[in-house]
């Protein structure tokens, strides 16, 4: 398959029902990965992607991804996406998810801010104390206001502006 095909209408229709036995140019799809994502990303989309290509090759097995946690479930439904979108067959990959009844978790805003600090719950605080320490009450007070409850930082700071205008 070369790139000029890869997504076109033609190749998807001969291939939508029958990925069983298509050939991938995973050396082509590492090169393709490492220069869309970050390092780190990057590694962890290769490896779920070689490792859960059966959930495109068969999709009747998408449904063992609804049991697993959250956080895996995405990070796989993420690299089978990529795959998809390299093969040419990103439509047949969300089909796949509708009919299997998979969804998309969003991140929580903690979740979010931990993978920033690498999962580390116990650096996060640290992070947050320290910063706290440093920066002027009124700043610190929407960034932990923002943290515990999930508002993006414009949000927090309208809500704390009313809410000390109006008394």
């Amino acid at each position: 398959m070369d790139d000029r095909s890869r997504g076109s209408l033609a190749w998807l229709g001969r291939q939508t029902h029958n990925l069983s036995n298509i050939t991938i140019d995973w050396n082509g799809y590492k090169k393709w990965v490492r220069n869309n994502l970050q390092p780190k990303n990057a590694e962890d989309t290769i490896r779920y992607s070689i490792r859960y290509i059966d959930i495109l090759q068969y999709p009747n097995t998408a449904s063992k991804l609804l049991s697993l946690p959250k956080h895996k479930k995405r990070l796989i439904m993420a690299s089978l996406s990529s795959l998809s979108k390299f093969l040419g067959v990103y439509q047949y990959w969300k089909e796949i998810i509708k009919n299997s009844g998979l969804t998309w978790e969003k991140r929580t805003a903690l979740e979010t801010f931990m993978s920033i600090l690498d999962d580390n719950i116990d650096d996060i605080l640290e992070w947050l104390r320290n910063v706290v320490k440093k920066l002027p009450k009124e700043y610190s007070t929407v960034l932990v206001f923002t943290t515990l409850t999930g508002l993006r930082p414009t949000e927090g700071c309208e809500f704390l502006y009313t809410e000390t205008t109006s008394s």
